[in-house]
């Protein structure tokens, strides 16, 4: 049987939790100190540049930091990051919307992006990178992407089938090996429908912050090789 297959008979053999039907339009998310911020608004760094790569207030106490980074939508998106609050972008077609956030090492930090369809008919997509900072080498690693459609495709469910399979297949949960955090239990949910293309969607992964920091940049080939925070 087909990877895919099997990704939707796991889900199908799976109860649904219940789908949460309402999501705040104000934004209550505890932002880290970034300089990028001020309020709930932050502008996004250059990824294409590490001229823009340094965060001039790193994070202290040793709090790791994240870049969540959602892509241009013509529909409405939330963000959730567990027991620190909710960001709301509302349609913005243009550019890129960001938040920063710092976890704690040793926490598992369950994050969810929620999109809801401006036209119903015409379906969503998901996108959000979520990238770690390493304040000694001033790099970013790519800890995680959702993604489900976008290029005027919209997102349906082979296609969330096929998020799920790349998730798991991930070594040791590690995007970049060179990082130090892991994705686990990743998830979808959308409300009932008879569309071909959900108009709401719901995409969870959860951040297994490691102790460790980070030596090496990242896709250094020496990453991954040995490491006891690796089970």
């Amino acid at each position: 049987m087909k990877p895919i297959a099997l990704a939707l008979l796991a889900f199908a053999c799976t109860p649904a939790p219940a789908v949460r039907t309402s999501w705040p339009r104000e934004s209550s998310l505890q932002m880290a100190g970034s300089h990028r911020c001020q309020g709930q608004k932050c502008a996004c760094r250059d990824a294409g540049t590490q001229a823009d790569a340094a965060e001039s207030n790193p994070p202290t106490g040793g709090a790791k930091r994240y870049e969540l980074r959602v892509g241009p939508s013509a529909d409405n998106v939330w963000l959730e990051v567990s027991g620190r609050g909710t960001w709301f972008k509302e349609t913005e077609t243009g550019s890129a919307g960001c938040v920063y956030v710092d976890l704690k090492p040793g926490d598992k930090v369950r994050i969810s992006e929620h999109v809801e369809a401006q036209e119903k008919t015409r379906g969503t997509a998901l996108d959000l990178r979520i990238s770690e900072y390493n304040p000694k080498l001033q790099v970013w690693y790519d800890t995680v992407r959702v993604e489900c459609g976008g290029g005027g495709d919209a997102c349906n469910r082979e296609m969330l089938a096929e998020w799920l399979d790349r998730i798991h297949k991930l070594s040791h949960g590690l995007q970049d090996a060179c990082g130090s955090t892991k994705v686990e239990e990743p998830h979808w949910t959308s409300g009932e429908t008879d569309l071909p293309h959900p108009p709401n969607i719901t995409a969870d992964v959860t951040l297994h912050v490691y102790t460790f920091e980070p030596k090496l940049p990242p896709g250094n080939p020496e990453c991954g090789k040995r490491h006891k925070d690796i089970e």
